[in-house]
């Protein structure tokens, strides 16, 4: 199971099991101020239980970067459109992420889209060095953490283990019997967890997995 704030997904069939779409009102107002400011954004939909990445043109070298390094994964379709509010009709959408060259952008977007009732956004500088910053937008409510607790509503699951490397997923780290950040994870994760493994470079997950999965049998 593949697992962001708004959507749960069945990494083998393909398929969004789960998801907690924006208010219609509540992304045409992004809608409206991407297309005040000419802002670039990702635009996440699910239409047939598929995930749809909308976007226009990249608006800096850092997120031509992250589409690249994305563009081809099987669990999502990205899709080059000219306006937002027409691709995104017929579906549900899920989150906008704005990929911005540094910090003073992703503070002005941030300040902007905080003011809109229904929202809630984080931004932060980009964990791999890049020297970007990304500014993630969901509905209000939806975090990792209320994710979770509908995986283990669904799976049966009495405790879990997660893993993470960002500020988004301290509030799963919270209701995780255990929380793992990775070696090269922000501070604030690395503050959160309840123990730091090796790298994502080393296959720090993995290597802990081969280690440990016996105990969470």
């Amino acid at each position: 199971v593949l697992m962001t704030g708004t959507m749960i997904y069945d990494v083998a069939h393909t398929r969004c099991l789960s998801a907690t779409p924006l208010a219609r009102e509540t992304a045409a107002a992004v809608c409206a101020v991407l297309e005040r400011t000419g802002q670039e954004a990702l635009a996440y939909s699910v239409k047939g239980g598929h995930l749809y990445v909308y976007y226009k043109e990249f608006a800096c070298d850092f997120e031509r970067s992250f589409v690249s390094s994305r563009i081809h994964s099987p669990y999502k379709t990205f899709v080059q459109v000219e306006h937002y509010p027409e691709a995104l009709a017929g579906g549900d959408t899920l989150m906008f992420l704005l990929a911005l060259p540094g910090a003073e952008e992703a503070r002005a977007f941030y300040d902007i889209f905080s003011a809109i009732p229904g929202l809630i956004c984080y931004y932060y500088s980009d964990e791999y060095g890049s020297g970007g910053c990304l500014l993630e937008i969901y509905p209000e409510g939806c975090t990792k953490a209320s994710a979770l607790a509908r995986v283990m509503e669904m799976t049966g699951a009495r405790r879990i283990v997660s893993f993470g490397d960002n500020i988004n997923d301290v509030p799963m780290f919270r209701i995780s019997a255990e929380s793992c950040a990775v070696a090269n994870a922000v501070p604030e994760a690395r503050a959160a967890a309840t123990r730091v493994i090796g790298a994502n470079t080393e296959n720090g997950v993995a290597r802990w997995l081969a280690e440990h999965w016996r105990d969470w049998q």
